[in-house]
């Protein structure tokens, strides 16, 4: 069909458009800026002053609202061309997207958000619900942030935490990742992507965020904040945030500490005298919740907690019997009692003082109960702080590890 002439030719062609084929929109890695971590912080001085290049006189541009920290890491630094690990910029703005425009006028290389892995958020504009709604508003209809991203809520500001090397990982991105990332971390802090975020406060507004603290040389995700109708509400401590996530079934396994009395033979209470310590390992299975009474002006719910223990660390050669049935079943009471209390006090505080439902009530309602949700669902915000819950928890510890 083709003479001798005409393949070669036909080859040449191919071979030219596989060389001389190119993306017309191409850009060198070198003159990209990829932000890994971005600070929102609310913008708190002065309003900036732009001067109009066709116009006589300066004129003062809207207030600026926002106050946004971009973390870049430094590639140099990676591969030992570059003293500093991280590239940070702070740039104002009227808004969320408006200040990633106003970065590019300091800043010579073309943003990316395409790696973005945190985002951390401080308390005041999380507790303004207008700037709130627009952050959340901003994160969902870029098409380039992955819904994998991390959120984070800080008292302090977002630029200060951004700011911190951390000695085990200067390069901050890095170090916040692996630290969100990390299997074994326990369950302190909640969640915190944004998808499990989206997904809360598109179903009734409300959600938790894990905190972030920032210290001088390293920085801790511990405790939570609680958002309501779509605005920063209050705080949770370590434990609360713990007791809340096993409610909810998303718990990680973790530990617990007992402070044992050999003589009176009891666990210790706060202030009670005590010998010995006993860590226990525990998993915990997903919480069954339960609809016991269902009528509008009495409604009972049962929360059912199944947790499984591994007795980690006690007294080298104990007086106790860890072999005898009796010990165990007396530790195995003492961890479901102290859980007890630790979920009735989260739930006591969500309850009266907060007077928000992040603990998946409504939800499990909604999916199992529909219709007497539907009854319920428009007043839920005013039954829930005056519904009954009630905390049952079983522990069974099937381990004692390794003894001689």
């Amino acid at each position: 069909m083709f003479d001798k002439n005409s393949k070669i030719l036909l080859i040449l062609i191919l071979i030219l458009a596989m060389v001389l084929t190119g993306c017309w929109d191409y850009i060198d890695i070198e003159k990209r800026g990829y932000v890994s971590v971005i600070g929102i912080d609310k913008f708190e001085k002065e309003p900036m002053k732009e001067i109009d290049v066709g116009a006589k006189d300066p004129k003062d541009t809207p207030e600026n609202r926002f106050s946004l920290t971009y973390l870049m890491t430094n590639v140099d630094y990676i591969v030992d061309k570059a003293d500093e690990p991280n590239i940070i910029y702070t740039a104002p703005g009227e808004t969320f997207y408006g200040s990633s425009r106003v970065l590019p006028t300091y800043y010579d290389k073309q943003v990316n958000f395409g790696h973005l892995k945190v985002a951390i958020i401080d308390e005041k504009v999380a507790s303004d619900e207008k700037l709130f709604r627009e952050v959340l508003d901003g994160f969902e209809r870029d098409p380039f942030i992955n819904r994998r991203l991390y959120m984070l809520l800080t008292s302090e500001t977002a630029e200060k935490v951004i700011n911190v090397e951390p000695v085990s990982n200067m390069v901050t991105a890095n170090f916040l990742l692996d630290l969100l990332e990390n299997k074994t971390r326990p369950a302190r802090s909640g969640n915190g992507t944004i998808s499990n975020i989206y997904r809360d406060v598109y179903w009734n507004k409300n959600t938790i965020i894990p905190r972030v603290i920032p210290g001088e040389e390293d920085i801790k995700v511990a405790g939570s904040g609680v958002i309501k109708n779509l605005k920063f509400e209050g705080w949770l401590g370590e434990t609360d945030t713990r007791s809340l996530e096993i409610i909810r079934g998303e718990a990680k396994p973790e530990g617990i500490n007992l402070k044992y009395n050999s003589i009176e033979n009891k666990v210790a209470q706060e202030g009670d005298t005590w010998d010995y310590i006993i860590s226990i390992a525990l998993i915990y299975q997903p919480s069954k919740i339960k609809l016991i009474e269902k009528k509008k002006d009495n409604i009972k719910i049962s929360v059912e907690i199944e947790v499984v223990g591994t007795i980690e660390e006690f007294y080298f050669q104990p007086k106790q019997d860890l072999l005898n049935p009796k010990t165990i079943d007396f530790f195995s009471e003492s961890v479901c009692k102290k859980l007890t209390k630790e979920l009735e006090d989260v739930t006591k505080k969500l309850q009266k003082e907060y007077k928000v439902d992040v603990m998946g009530i409504d939800r499990r309602l909604s999916t199992f109960h529909p219709k007497f949700w539907d009854e319920v669902k428009g007043d839920w915000e005013e039954i829930f702080p005056n519904i009954d819950i009630v905390i049952n928890v079983n522990t069974n510890i099937t381990q004692i590890g390794v003894l001689k």
